[in-house]
């Protein structure tokens, strides 16, 4: 059965929600966003069947894939990427990896209506008194990306910026205080999974795919297994 040319698969694992969506250019066919905390791995096949079964469509109809990479909860990152890949390489279907962070902003953009040159600082929990975050104008990031303490966060910008982060972020009240009354807050539960659909829409019919053998989940800070083994003396 030939590829449709317009049907593009979203997948967002990065936090407690497990997110995926069914595209035809700018047309959700199907969605499905789902609370699943520590079970995406446990969940994720049987969402995917309803997802395309809910769009009366196989696999086999798709001609690419968007896969949220990271920062995010390490896990659950892999969980997403995996299936991701595994479709891909079986398949010879185009994927492309988005960060997560860039994934927020595209949620914030596509929801609020703001003026286009707006600031945005995705936050990320990264555990340890400690946030992921970048500097957005729009959707074009205009730092680093990057781990830091959330008090931190008030030498981005000078200018009014909006803080996209969960809801139940703990580090509210530090960002308020370190970025006074030019802060706005956008809350999202997850980047939304029909945006992942569309982005990779357009990086991959423009000939910007990535090679699934090599697209790796993108941490920021090492895993604490990583932090072990090295602490551990190699035995002889």
């Amino acid at each position: 059965m030939a590829a449709d040319a317009g049907v593009f698969l979203g997948i967002e694992t990065s936090d407690e929600y497990t997110g995926l969506a069914l595209v035809r250019e700018t047309s959700v066919l199907a969605r499905s966003v789902e609370f699943t905390s520590a079970r995406h791995n446990e969940r994720m096949f049987e969402l995917l069947d309803r997802l395309f079964e809910k769009a009366a469509l196989t696999v086999d109809r798709l001609a690419g894939i968007g896969v949220v990479i990271g920062p995010g909860m390490f896990t659950s990152l892999r969980v997403g990427l995996a299936v991701a890949k595994g479709i891909a390489i079986s398949r010879a279907i185009p994927l492309k990896g988005l960060n997560t962070l860039d994934a927020i902003v595209l949620t914030a953009v596509n929801r609020l209506e703001t003026e286009p040159e707006r600031c945005y600082v995705p936050v990320i929990d990264a555990r340890k008194g400690e946030v992921y975050c970048a500097l957005f104008q729009g959707t074009t990031r205009r730092s680093e990306r990057l781990v830091q303490r959330p008090t931190e966060l008030g030498s981005l910008t000078d200018a009014q910026v909006t803080v996209c982060c969960a809801p139940g972020l703990p580090y509210r009240t530090e960002l308020e205080a370190c970025l006074g009354g030019r802060v706005s807050f956008f809350e999202l539960d997850a980047p939304a999974p029909e945006l992942v659909a569309g982005f990779a829409r357009i990086e991959i019919l423009a000939g910007r795919a990535d090679d699934p053998a090599t697209l790796s989940p993108f941490y920021l800070r090492r895993t604490d297994a990583e932090l072990r083994r090295d602490a551990t003396p190699a035995r002889r």
